[in-house]
Order: C-alpha cells, then structure tokens, then sequence
C-alpha cells in the first residue's frame, strides 16, 4: 500500500522540511484512532447483539465490567490490541455456561476484527484521497505554509513572495531555480532540477503547447527534437547564461507553471505587482518560560517550546481564524499581511528571566464581581525584544517597529485564559507611547447627539470630538499571551483586536464585562500605575444622575460618530439595562454575536469596530516609513 510505502521511507528519511496542509476535504484518517473506534463499537455491538445470548446466563454486573474493561483498554490502545491479537490467535470454543474467560475471549475476537477493519479501511481511503488528489489531479491539497525545523524564525506567509522560502522551496518553481543559478547556488544541482520541471511540463503538454517551447528553444539555438532541446538546455543553464536564464524566466516559466499547477498548490493564493513596502506583519513565537505567580519570582519552561508539532498545529489554528474573519480576512488585506514563526528550542535551557514572555496574571482580576485567577498575561516589551532581536537580521527586518502583533504561544498547564496588550501599550509608563506618531488622521465624537457629552464620562482628557490619528507604524507592538491548549477558534481574532488597536488612539475593548478592576497584588509583583481614562472605540461609560435617584441615565440611540458616520447603540445588549456604567456600539444582527463578547454561536465585530480596524489596518499597509 502507498501509505505503509511512504510510511517506511519516512523512518529512515529525516524530515526536513515540514508542510502544513489544508483542503476542504479531511486529507487522511488516523489509522490507529480509527481503528481503535470500530473495535470498541463492535465490541459493542457483540455484547449487545451477535453474542447477546452467551450474557443471558451471567450476572449483569460481569456484563458491566467487560464493557468496562473493553473502554479502559480502548484507551490505552497499542498494548490492549496487541493482547487481543494474541487472543484472536489462540483457540477457543465456547463453554457451556460462558466463563468470565470465555467472554473475554470472544469479545476480544471480534474487537481485533474491527480493529483490523478501521485499520484497512483508513488505509485505503487515505490512499484513495492520495491518488484522487495527487495523480488524477482532481482537487490539489493546498498547503498553508511550509516549514524548516532547522531555521528558528522564517516568514511562512508574505505579499512578497521572494520571501516564502521555504514555500517555495517546497514548491521548486521555475523562478525559484533561476534565481539560485544567477546567485551560483549548486548550480549543477539547480539545473538539473530546473531542465527536469521542463521535461515533466512537457509530457503533460497539448500539441500547440509542445510546438511554442520547442520554438523558444529554437530561438535561443538550441539544436535537435524538443527532448535533445531540453538535455542541452541543462548544460547551458549550468554554466548560468544571462540571456538564457531572462528566456526561461519570461517565456518558458509560465507555460510549465500552466501544466505543472505549482502555483495552485499555495494555500495562500495571490500575485501582488506592487506589494506593500513594509507589509502588515504578525509574529508568533512560543514562549520558552513562564513566569510564575505565587511565591518568589521563579520560572519553569513553557512545554510548547519543546513540542514543535503543537506550536505548527496552533499557528495554522490561529491563521485559520484570522483569515475567517470579515475585515482581516478581506482579500484586500489578508493578501497583504506578513506572517512570522519564531520556534526557538534552544531557549528552553537558557536559564534568564529576560526571555520569558507570559506569566501568570500577577493580581487578582475581579470582572463584574467574579474572580478571575487563571490569565496568562504578556511580559514586558523588553522580554519581547531580546527573544526576538536574536534571529531579526535573518529575516531582512529592519526593526521591531516592522512587527504590528505578538503572539506569545504557550501550553502552560494551569492558566488557560489569554489576555493582550494595546500596541504601545507600556505598563511601567503612565503616559501612552507614540502619541504624535504620524498618521493618518480620523475624527472620533462619542454620544454625538448629546451635545458634546454632557451626559457621559469623558473617555479621556480632551473635550469630544477627539482627532487622532492611525498611526502608520507603533513604536511598540501589541502583544497576546495565548494559552493553545483547548483555545477556542473565535480566541485567536478576539486577542487580535485588543493588540493591533493603539493604547494611544483608540483601544477596542472586551463587550462582555461593565466593571474589571485589581483586587489584590500579589507580595512579588509591582503595582499597576494609576493612569486616566482610557480613550475605547466601543465603549462609552454614562454618568451617574444627581442624588436622590442616583440611577445611570439611559443608553441613548446614536452610540458615535466616526468619520462622519453615526453608528448606533445596542439597546439589545445586556449593557442597556440600568445596572451597567459602559454600552456597546450596535452589531451586524441580533442573530450574530460580537467577537468581543463571550457568546456562543455565529460572530462577527461590532459595526463600528468593522470600519475602525479596517482604515487602521489600510493606513498601515499604505505606509513607506
């Protein structure tokens, strides 16, 4: 069978390059898993149907621990069918009347059975799902990225598609060799490698087709039948002719990429002609320690950064998410971001507290009365820039301020709950980072219709109406602590939203909660500093009225005015009752909840949050600083 074939040759073939794949289509079945499924139903199936008499003359409680004992060995796996391997093996009749043994024994049976059915059944299909989308091309498996263990940071997806490496590396285009022949890279190697995607294409190609190669070949002087054509053109391109290398480049290359598909296996599907100077770029890295919450300051090592296949299965997750959504995922803008992987294992034995990049939340988080305990919180953006900066020249980033958002994986065991900073968010500064940052300019006015906020808490210094600015790069990007272990999907866009949104102008905030305050501080940990009013895009706090009522005033109809645009409240959210200081912009439809709340089901942003993050994020693909 194929898959067993290419199962042994991946035990003595050193997995350099790892591709994450992703169809429509589930791409394989697990064989094991499968097949331990079918063994344990048809175990089942045997107590309850087929072998239902044998039980008739047992006490119900034997019943009751064969069933026990099947599903304890269903969990365990490898051994349990391996004993019932053995047991299928051995002779056995039945006894009259059935012994515990005997049962035992004909369950186990039947169990191998199904096992070796689930099994096969895996294997063909994945063979089958195999041919049908490899040989016959029916459907191409689209792989999302492509990655090398032995690189510590590497770009997995960019506009710039020179800068996909190991994509394309996977991918072996024609301009991929081109280019590694004009730098000299093993150029024998190269040629070769590049005259046989020729000699594939060709097989494959329409008469018509097969006439205009031979003639390009013609043209450069190459002598002889379209397959002595392409032998001498392989000694030509060793020796890296210029004017060859422009010819395969510009003519040659589009009509083999027509026939061989190689473009169309890119998950990431796209040709800028003019991307962004300075793309929008999210990193993520796993964390290597985690800076523990109660007693003295003390560390241990975050089990992602020994578990690479977690951290890869967690990235795609989140760029599955990401590319879900609305506004980020827009082909406008989805197409224009840079993704970055850092997975830097050497980290995990480095004993410095400077390289850890969450912790474990070190206060007491109190939401709406309820207390919160089990956050991962972001370190300092100093711990951030010395795991980074380690690997940043590999990559040609100039600096970190080329970085938009962090994503700080970790697996830690006990604290499942992810939080994020702002962009510029400094929480040892009172005052918020790149205030005067240039920008483009936008204009804010919250509760519009009351004449300049009489009746509301002002969301920060200034009078209504603000004008800022979306900054066109931060000085400080936004940071998530993101626990990956049993993360919901809707998390990954959720702690997007709070990071790539500016402490300075304008935070999106959580629409779940009225009141977040610090209870207590931990002995070990420096107090939060106090600082003003927070300026949010969507959220406005009301005013209490005046003694004796005392009673907050009612949410009023018109929420902001952005740009010009009135958005308007939500007077169906929980936030329009009395008892709640802060209200929400109004969402796309009642039907569909917001991402920045808690609710289970469809979701999408806010309205208003749609538009803000959509200009923020083109003011940013538009830079040139």
């Amino acid at each position: 069978m194929i898959s067993l074939i290419r199962l042994l040759l991946s035990l003595f073939r050193p997995k350099r390059i790892i591709q994450i794949r992703r169809m429509p289509l589930t791409p394989n079945l697990r064989i094991h898993l499968l097949g331990l499924t079918l063994a344990f139903v048809v175990a089942l199936a045997g107590i309850s149907l087929s072998a239902g008499a044998l039980f008739t003359s047992v006490a119900w409680y034997v019943t009751a621990i064969l069933i026990l004992l099947f599903a304890l060995g269903t969990y365990i796996g490898g051994p349990f069918v391996l004993l019932a391997a053995i047991l299928f093996l051995l002779p056995g009749t039945p006894s009259s009347p059935p012994t515990f043994f005997s049962l035992f024994h004909a369950l186990a049976k039947w169990y191998f059975i199904g096992y070796g059915f689930g099994a096969i059944l895996a294997i063909f299909y994945n063979d089958l799902i195999f041919l049908h989308l490899l040989a016959f091309g029916k459907k191409q498996i689209k792989i999302a990225f492509a990655y090398d263990p032995a690189r510590k940071i590497q770009i997995i997806k960019s506009p710039k598609e020179t800068e996909e490496a190991v994509l394309l590396e996977v991918l072996k285009s024609v301009t991929l060799f081109v280019k590694q022949l004009r730098l000299g890279i093993a150029r024998p190697q190269s040629a070769r490698e590049l005259a046989e995607l020729v000699r594939r294409a060709k097989q494959k190609m329409f008469p018509d087709d097969q006439n205009c190669l031979k003639k390009i070949f013609d043209d450069l002087g190459l002598v002889g039948g379209l397959d002595e054509q392409i032998n001498a053109l392989q000694s030509r391109l060793e020796a890296a002719d210029h004017a060859t290398l422009d010819v395969i480049a510009e003519e040659v290359a589009p009509l083999v990429e027509q026939y061989l598909q190689l473009e169309e296996r890119k998950f990431y599907h796209y040709h800028l002609e003019a991307p962004p100077k300075i793309p929008y770029t999210i990193a993520f890295v796993a964390n290597p320690q985690i800076h523990k919450r109660l007693g003295p300051p003390a560390f241990e090592t975050d089990p992602i950064i020994q578990d690479l296949d977690l951290f890869l299965r967690a990235v795609d997750r989140a760029l599955a998410g990401l590319e879900a959504d609305d506004v980020l995922g827009r082909p406008e803008i989805w197409s224009r971001v840079r993704v970055i992987t850092i997975f830097d294992d050497s980290l995990a034995k480095v004993n410095d507290p400077e390289i850890a990049l969450v912790e474990e939340y070190q206060t007491t988080a109190v939401i709406d009365g309820q207390v919160i305990d089990n956050l991962v919180n972001p370190m300092p953006p100093g711990n951030f820039k010395k795991v980074i900066e380690r690997h940043l020249s590999s990559i040609n980033l100039k600096s970190l301020t080329d970085i938009d958002v962090v994503f700080a994986m970790t697996a830690s065991p006990t604290h499942d709950r992810s939080t994020a900073y702002y962009a510029d968010w400094d929480e040892n500064s009172e005052t918020p980072k790149n205030q005067f940052a240039p920008g483009k300019e936008f204009k804010y006015e919250p509760d519009p219709d009351l004449g300049k906020g009489n009746d509301i808490q002002p969301p920060a210094l200034d009078v209504p109406p603000f004008f800022r600015k979306h900054d066109f790069r931060s000085e400080c990007f936004g940071r998530v602590a993101l626990n990956v272990v049993g993360v919901r999907q809707k998390t990954f866009i959720h702690e997007f939203a709070h990071a790539m949104s500016s402490a300075s102008h304008g935070l999106i905030c959580d629409e779940y909660a009225d009141q977040f305050y610090v209870e207590h501080t931990c002995p070990d940990a420096t107090p939060t500093p106090e600082s003003e009013p927070k300026f949010y895009i969507n959220r406005i706090e009301r005013k209490k009225a005046e003694p004796p009522d005392g009673k907050v005033i009612p949410v009023h109809e018109i929420f902001a005015e952005y740009n010009g645009v009135l958005f308007h409240s939500d007077l169906a959210h929980p936030s329009a009752r009395e008892d709640w200081i802060g209200y929400f912009p109004e969402r796309h439809s009642p039907g569909i909840g917001c991402i920045m709340d808690r609710e289970t089901g469809p979701y999408r942003f806010d309205k208003l949050i749609s538009r803000f993050m959509y200009d923020r994020l083109v003011a940013k693909l538009n830079r040139s600083l």
